[in-house]
């Protein structure tokens, strides 16, 4: 089969079992659209063209809340208007996947071209403390399963999932044959999703359902509308266990600490890991993530034939992420590698490791080739390493 990664994620949205679509064309997001359009009809499924970004995210929003699995994708502009929705997405703890195919900003910019600027905004975008789950495929293929992944993250912690992939990955055309994509090893898990024979479990003295229950984990139950004794409320303000809101000083706490710990939760279950190539022995280390997979393991064969010995870690999960510590203090060079101007994960990388790394930014709208990172890489390499900082 001949598929892309917008296809791709498509495929791997209907596999999931995303049963509700809602958007608005935009390049280079259309095509996640345009491939489910009647496809996911097939499955019990609806595909909704919106008048723009804001009612997309809504439509999807209010599926979701009423139990079907649900999904919206667009580019860097249509983030910026759901940006807002976004924040009630995490406060009601919905579970909800938001693609992000990212193009050349801000504003309009170029449209048709290459870029990863928004990193930031998947990580920080939205005001007050958001937790969100940040998902980069590397490759076509990744964008299936990754798709897969982030519903399952979505509803096992009902927390809203970027999944960001970019114009590069969006158009890159592959042959595939089927058992790249074997439907029998597609695994629902919809998380603590509870019925009629759970919820007493979850009822108060009063018999009433706590939807935000302050659980050890910061995962509360779950109950679809029609659930016996499962009705609730559900606001963007503060509330408290029954969803009511409040300004009770305890209570905020509460469920602000609450929603935090979904994300320390899913830390302990989850592999967050790197995909790792080359010389796992080398001195050289190279870290970058999203489509610039691709180009750097064909560059690596490159830098071999000239005497130059590489690890390269390829890392699809942004938030929460490898702590590459060790793998850090174990390499002489380190050098982050993408398609933006400042570097915004070679920042966070710093952040979270207290080292300067060196930094290989592609920003004029074209993907990196392999014989170009391989100059790159070597010309960093070969400069001292205070001159590139």
């Amino acid at each position: 089969m001949l598929l892309n990664g917008d296809e791709a994620i498509g495929m791997g949205a209907i596999a999931a079992g995303c049963r509700f679509y809602a958007g608005y064309p935009i390049t280079p997001a259309t095509d996640v659209m345009e491939y489910m359009t009647g496809r996911v009809d097939q499955f019990g499924g609806k595909v909704v063209q919106a008048e723009d970004e804001l009612s997309a995210i809504n439509m999807a929003l209010g599926a979701a809340r009423a139990g079907a699995r649900a999904m919206t994708a667009t580019s860097g502009p249509g983030i910026d208007l759901m940006t807002e929705t976004f924040g009630l997405v995490a406060t009601s703890e919905t579970p909800l996947v938001i693609c992000d195919v990212m193009r050349s900003g801000p504003s309009t910019g170029m449209p048709t071209k290459q870029e990863q600027g928004d990193l930031n905004m998947t990580l920080y975008g939205g005001h007050g403390e958001i937790p969100r789950f940040v998902v980069a495929p590397t490759t076509v293929s990744e964008c299936f399963w990754k798709t897969v992944e982030a519903f399952n993250l979505a509803e096992k912690y009902q927390t809203p999932v970027f999944l960001v992939s970019d114009l590069a990955m969006a158009v890159t055309e592959q042959t595939f044959s089927p058992e790249t994509f074997d439907m029998d090893e597609v695994e629902i898990e919809r998380g603590k999703v509870v019925d009629e024979n759970e919820i007493d479990t979850w009822l108060d003295e009063k018999g009433r359902f706590q939807a935000h229950f302050a659980a050890a984990d910061g995962v509360s139950p779950r109950a679809f509308p029609g659930t016996t004794d499962g009705a609730h409320m559900t606001t963007g303000l503060e509330h408290d266990e029954l969803g009511r809101r409040t300004e009770d000083t305890d209570v905020r706490l509460e469920q602000v600490d609450k929603r935090q710990r979904k994300v320390e939760t899913a830390r302990e279950q989850e592999d967050f890991d790197y995909r790792e190539f080359g010389d796992p022995e080398a001195d050289t280390l190279v870290i970058s993530w999203g489509s610039n997979e691709g180009a750097l393991r064909e560059g690596l064969t490159l830098l071999e034939e000239d005497g130059y010995d590489v690890r390269f870690l390829s890392v699809p999960y942004i938030f929460p992420r490898p702590d590459l510590t060790e793998e850090i203090e174990a390499a002489e060079d380190v050098i982050v590698v993408e398609c933006n101007a400042t570097g915004q994960f070679a920042d966070v990388i710093e952040h979270d490791v207290l080292e300067r790394v060196q930094r290989i930014n592609k920003y004029n709208g074209v993907r990196f080739k392999a014989d170009e990172l391989a100059t790159e890489i070597k010309q960093t390499l070969d400069t001292p390493a205070e001159a590139t900082q």
